[in-house]
């Protein structure tokens, strides 16, 4: 059995799509097919149903697929022994949210990792489904996911679903941020009904079925980059957005943005770590997490 298949089977549960999956993995699309095809064939059953919204897994793929990521990553940590210096090269490996008091932390331990040592560092901002995603795929070490506490639940279930592990980090408050010279600044004691006319900046790739559909009507603007959204409330006197509140105020001030103090509606957030079963943290990995635990 070809172990390569394995990974494009992941792929495919990863992107519930050939097309997407196959241009990820930089191959046609037939190849791809054919490949998956021939593994469910070896295996006797089928790891995927095409259907018209999509390829999803059958109860006994998703079975198969927790056994093909441990040879995978069985696979990836034999390949390690091939490189005698490997113990020596700091690694970290970590998917967060859009979040400039994350990127603060990684810097700080940059600052502090020996600079005597090679480093491997990878470092990616996402949303918090595909941070999951990517941690279930073993593309990240360990993820950071931050959510509305009103979907703890979901996300919750959704963890265990996966099988990894988690540690709640903990939570903090939303806080409106307009532009210095935003309308919206002016008004007292601000409400859902005073907001409404108003046109909110937020992350569009919050690809939940439960949250979609909890969305309120509204004007919206969906950008996928945090320096997007910075720049488009910066530059406009009718948009607002959801910040966490540790924002710092020199982000705050480089873009000209101000914290909303007269608020009356409360967002609350929550902080997860997520990873794999059995999964032992890097020093420099290690570091970032104590630096988390250290801030709550």
């Amino acid at each position: 059995m070809n172990t390569l298949h394995f990974k494009y089977a992941l792929e495919v549960e990863k992107t519930h799509s050939i097309t997407l999956a196959a241009d990820n993995l930089f191959m046609a699309q037939p190849n791809l097919s054919k490949a998956i095809k021939e593994l469910e064939e070896n295996l006797g059953f089928h790891i995927f149903e095409r259907t018209s919204k999509g390829v999803i897994t059958t109860s006994k793929g998703e079975e198969f697929l927790i056994y093909a990521r441990n040879v995978i990553k069985q696979i990836k940590m034999m390949k390690q022994l091939s490189h005698t210096d490997s113990h020596q090269i700091q690694r970290f490996n970590i998917s967060v949210p859009r979040c400039c008091c994350i990127t603060e932390k990684i810097i700080n331990i940059l600052n502090q990792i020996d600079k005597d040592k090679p480093i491997d560092i990878n470092f990616c901002e996402s949303s918090s489904m595909q941070t999951i995603s990517n941690v279930m795929t073993e593309s990240f070490n360990i993820g950071f996911i931050r959510y509305g506490i009103e979907y703890d639940q979901y996300f919750i279930d959704y963890i265990n679903e996966k099988q990894l592990s988690y540690n709640e980090l903990g939570h903090g408050d939303y806080n409106i941020i307009v532009s210095e010279f935003s309308q919206i600044k002016d008004i007292t004691n601000i409400e859902a009904d005073k907001l409404s006319i108003y046109t909110e900046v937020l992350y569009g790739d919050e690809s939940v079925p439960f949250i979609l559909q909890c969305r309120k009507s509204g004007s919206k603007i969906y950008v996928y980059d945090q320096m997007n959204m910075f720049n488009i409330l910066s530059g406009t006197d009718m948009t607002y957005a959801w910040i966490n509140s540790d924002i710092s105020d020199v982000i705050l001030k480089k873009f000209n943005l101000i914290r909303l103090e007269n608020c009356a509606l409360k967002k609350e957030y929550k902080d997860v770590l997520i990873y794999q079963k059995n999964y032992k943290f890097t020093e420099a990995e290690q570091k970032f997490i104590n630096s988390i635990y250290d801030h709550d």
